[in-house]
This record gives C-alpha cells, sequence and structure tokens, in this order.
C-alpha cells in the first residue's frame, strides 16, 4: 500500500510539473484566471482594475499554497518513509554475544522470550531501536546516551513493572535509544538529568520538577 500510494505521488507530481512547464508561469496563470472570473462579479467589478488586481492577487496566492502544500505533503510522506526503513534495517546479532560495538539493534532481538531479560551486556555506540518499554531495574550503567522520541519514567525500586523489557547488569556507554519508553528506578535520575533526558513524570528532583517535592 505506502509503494502504490508513493508511486501515485510521484505521479501526481510530474502531472504537474508538465502541467508548469506548458502553462509557463502557473501561479500567474491562476492569478490571471482569477481575474478574468471576477471580472464577472459585480461587487468585485465596482472597484474597477483595482478589484480585479486584487482577484488576481487572491487566486495567485491561493495557487501558491496549494503548490507548497502539496510539496509539503510528499516531502513529509519521503521523510516518514525513509524513517520507517531506517528503523527497520538493523544488523542480525546473536542475542547471545556479550558486548556489542557499533552496531544498530533492535531491542526485542537481544531479550530472553521467556523471561523478558536483557543480562550482563556490554553496548558501545550502539543504536538501540524500539517501539520497546524497557525497564532498568538491577545494577545498570547507562553514560553519555542521548534519547531520541523516547519517554523516561520513574518508578519506585520495588515496582512490579510488567510487560517490558527488563535490563539487568548491562552498560550502554555513547549509545543512542530511539521511540522507547523507559522505566527507571529514582536512584538513576542524575545519570538521565546529566544526559539531558526528558522526564515526563515527577522526579523528586527540585531542580528538575520545578519545585520541592510535594508531599
Amino acid at each position: 500500500m505506502w509503494a502504490r500510494l508513493h508511486k501515485f505521488l510521484d505521479r501526481l507530481e510530474s502531472r504537474i510539473a508538465l502541467f508548469a512547464i506548458v502553462q509557463g508561469l502557473p501561479v500567474l496563470s491562476a492569478g490571471a484566471l482569477s481575474a478574468w472570473l471576477a471580472s464577472g462579479v459585480g461587487w468585485v467589478s465596482q472597484f474597477g482594475m483595482f478589484g480585479w488586481w486584487m482577484a488576481a492577487l487572491v487566486g495567485a496566492l491561493l495557487s501558491l499554497c496549494i503548490a507548497i502544500g502539496f510539496t509539503w505533503l510528499r516531502n513529509s510522506w519521503i521523510k516518514g518513509n525513509l524513517l520507517r526503513k531506517w528503523g527497520q534495517d538493523v544488523d542480525h546479532i546473536n542475542p547471545m554475544d556479550p558486548e556489542f560495538t557499533r552496531r544498530r539493534i533492535k531491542i526485542g532481538d537481544l531479550a530472553n522470550p521467556i523471561s523478558k531479560r536483557i543480562s550482563h551486556k556490554k553496548f558501545i555506540s550502539c543504536e538501540l531501536m524500539g517501539p520497546a518499554n524497557i525497564a532498568f531495574q538491577v545494577n545498570n550503567v547507562v553514560s553519555r546516551c542521548n534519547f531520541n522520541n523516547c519517554d523516561i519514567v520513574v518508578v519506585r525500586s520495588d515496582a512490579p513493572i510488567l510487560n517490558v523489557l527488563a535490563f539487568e547488569n548491562a552498560a550502554m556507554i555513547d549509545c543512542d535509544l530511539w521511540n522507547c519508553t523507559i522505566f527507571i528506578p529514582q536512584s538513576m535520575v542524575s545519570q538521565f538529568d546529566a544526559m539531558n533526558a526528558k522526564f515526563v513524570t515527577l522526579t523528586g528532583a527540585a531542580h528538575i520538577d520545578g519545585g520541592p517535592r510535594e508531599r
């Protein structure tokens, strides 16, 4: 479906480009057409040439806005396709390896299929791709990482978090995480704050929450 829609947009753009070549200046043509149509409208005609000129400007502006809107829509579509493809192009890995360097990894490929845990792993300069719900629970180190489109949620250290992929005894250094909801204990707030992470819950730290913690 995506390929067909992309092909349709390409064809539509090529038709518009061909129309522009044939007409020369499509925006001015739209303005001229608007002026000609407006010449038959009484309340516009009463202003004479000025009224027709204003109608031409409005028509040209509308034509330009339509062209810009179509270009923006197509560019957004292409960008979205590129991001989806980029997120799907991940390295094939052995989830039993203890260390990964400069790899693009789908986080779900790392987890034990039964326990849903990712234990005793080290990641250096990797891209870790979601979407995924992950939790840092026991003895994890996260340093100099970037969190892209990630929600950071602070929870109690003893909170029974379900439906997550849990990292235990893991280290992430100079990594990029994409499209994840990340649950962390309060003890890791300072680590994440140092990496300019965006928290979606209160952290208990006044300088982050914007005031003293409520009791």
